[in-house]
Parts: C-alpha cells; structure tokens; sequence
C-alpha cells in the first residue's frame, strides 16, 4: 500500500479536528501517527503509542457532487488498505420533486497511531524522567 498520495494532501495532514497527521511511518504501521510529533527510538515507539480507531458513518446522496467526491475518497482508502469498511447499504428514494437518486449509507473506521498519554505523559511535557534512572513503562 502507498501513502505517498494521502501525505500530499493537505487537508488529511492538518488532521480532522484532533490533530495534524504524519505519515512518516504509515508504510510501516499501516496508518497515519496522529497528534503532536515526539521523538521516539523504534522500541519506545510501540510502548508509548497505540492504535485508535474513529467511526464514521455517513449518508451520501449520489445526486450531490460533494457527497460523490467525499464516498469515492472513503472507498479509495478502504481499497488502498487504510479505512476498514464495515457497512454498505444503496436505496433509491423518489425525491418531492420526482426526480429520482441512490442514497448510499456506508459505516466505515479509521485508525491512527497516537501517543498514549497515560503511558507516556513525560514525553508531552509531564513528570521528567530522572537522570540515569531506568523507567519501564508497562
């Protein structure tokens, strides 16, 4: 899979309302880290961070160009291994006016690596570690 297409995209990288995205090591985790970058070793990354996962669910009218572009985002990062579909339904409904349109319900995740901050709160500006001290966090 290849992230490259997702990390240009300005809009994802400045996240959706719970912090910006990184896609430094998506093609090793499978999914964008999201929050505050902290510098991390490999072997601390696992401990201090865990993968979250966002439901989504959405009713999207084919007769509205943005609901169009919105779905056809949601199943190219679904196809491309990121999202995880979890629910497709179509119906077409008559609208007042006669015309006819396909309603389209999906239900969908989205995972993110983040940092966990129970685990790892020092590194955002809590408790510091002490010099010299060895700290295992489990």
């Amino acid at each position: 899979m290849s992230f490259l297409k997702y990390q240009e995209s300005e809009p994802l990288v400045k996240g959706n309302g719970r912090g910006q995205l990184s896609f430094s090591r998506a093609h090793i985790d499978g999914m964008p880290f999201r929050g505050q970058p902290v510098a991390l070793r490999e072997e601390e990354f696992e401990d201090f961070t865990e993968t979250v996962w966002d439901g989504k669910v959405k009713m999207f009218d084919m007769s509205v160009e943005a609901d169009q572009e919105e779905l056809r985002d949601v199943v190219d990062r679904i196809a491309n291994g990121w999202y995880r579909g979890m629910k497709e339904t179509e119906k077409w409904i008559t609208k007042p006016d006669g015309t006819t349109t396909l309603l389209i319900f999906m239900a969908w995740a989205e995972p993110h690596k983040e940092l966990n901050k129970n685990r790892a709160g020092y590194l955002l500006g809590g408790t510091p570690v002490p010099s010299g001290e060895q700290v295992r966090l489990t």
